[in-house]
Parts: C-alpha cells; structure tokens; sequence
C-alpha cells in the first residue's frame, strides 16, 4: 500500500506541469495589438495545487478553432519563460500568419495548451477588428445599401451624376440674359439696404 502510493505520488509530481485544471489560468485577458496580423495573449499560470509556476520554461500552443471546436485554421507555438508571478505574455500571430483565418465566416474560440495539454478554450468574442477591416481593401463590385433610415432619406436619391455636377458646379454667373438684365447690378450692398428697410416713411 505504501509502495503504491508513493508511486502515485511520484507520477503525480511527474505530471504537475500536464495535470492542469481550473486553477491553473487564474487571469487571462486579450489585448489587441496595433500590430498588424496579430494580438496579443497573457495569463497567469497556476499548477494543479494552486502555486504559480513561477520562472518555468513552457511550450504554449495556441490555436484558433472553428465553432465545431475541433477544426482548427491556425495554430502556433511558442517558447516562454514564466515571469516570477507565472504571467505569460504571446503576440498571437508572431509565429504563423493569421491572414489564414476568415474573420467574418464564422464563430471562433481559442484554445490554449499548456505543455501539450488542453488548459482552456475560449470564444473569441471580440473579432479582431483590425484584422477583419483589412478584407474591405479586397472589396469588389457594387455595394447595396440595406439601412432602412437612409433608404428613406432624401440623400438616398442622389446619384453619381448629381455629385458630378455639384463637383462642376459654376463659381460665377455666365448666362448672357442675366448679365444683360436689370438683376445683374443688384449689389450686395443693395440687398443689405432692401432687407433694412423702413416699412414706413419717418422723413419730416
């Protein structure tokens, strides 16, 4: 009985870096990176009985996987060091090229492994913007406008060729009946006085 548990206890010990539960990502956040193409990961690590793994040399693989949870279109690896209070920081993306990865195709979580082992799968709930908004430079053909407020709105009739014309729009007046009328030595001054006029006469 003894033998067998100090055996137990010896694989035990021998798998305290395999053998991860719940305890062993205590905080983990991401934090898009302005970096293009990638962004960033960081967790606090935790072995099997609550300690930190504190200046530990790790294998962290991470892999972005389809909502199935088992079709993975990007995976990478990396090698860390611990920091003495066990934070991990990884550049997702330093390793392997995400433009692999569809943004706007589907549902996807990421799955971390600690040491080849499974630590924890989480959606990506927040799409990295950046990288989706880079798919608008491919973009090609006609866009349809579905928003309802400005289907309704006067703005939704004008065309490219109003736009044209304000764009070519005249800054000075050329029509020759204009020029050639009383209208035409209308100066602004004239306006002025027009607009300030006396409703009634004042003159004694």
């Amino acid at each position: 009985m003894s033998l067998n548990k100090k055996a137990i206890e010896k694989n035990l010990k021998g798998m305290r870096k395999l053998i991860l539960s719940l305890f062993l990502m205590t905080v983990s956040a991401f934090i898009w990176a302005q970096t293009p193409n990638q962004f960033k990961y960081q967790a606090v690590l935790r072995n099997a009985d609550g300690t930190i793994m504190e200046e530990e040399d790790i294998s962290i693989t991470a892999s972005i996987v389809k909502s199935d949870l088992s079709t993975r279109v990007f995976e990478e690896t990396h090698h860390v060091t611990t920091t003495n209070q066990g934070l991990i920081h990884l550049n997702i993306g330093s390793e392997e090229d995400l433009c692999a990865v569809d943004w706007a195709a589907e549902t996807y979580f990421l799955e971390i492994k600690v040491n080849g082992t499974v630590i924890g799968t989480t959606q990506l709930l927040g799409v990295p913007y950046a990288l989706h908004a880079k798919t608008a430079e491919n973009v090609t053909g006609e866009i349809s406008e579905t928003d309802p407020v400005f289907d309704a709105s006067a703005a939704s009739g004008i065309t490219i060729n109003d736009i044209s014309r304000w764009n070519h729009k005249l800054d000075i007046e050329i029509d020759p009946y204009f020029n050639n009328s009383i209208a035409s030595g209308i100066s602004e001054g004239d306006t002025t006085n027009w607009n300030n006029k006396l409703s009634e006469e004042v003159d004694g």
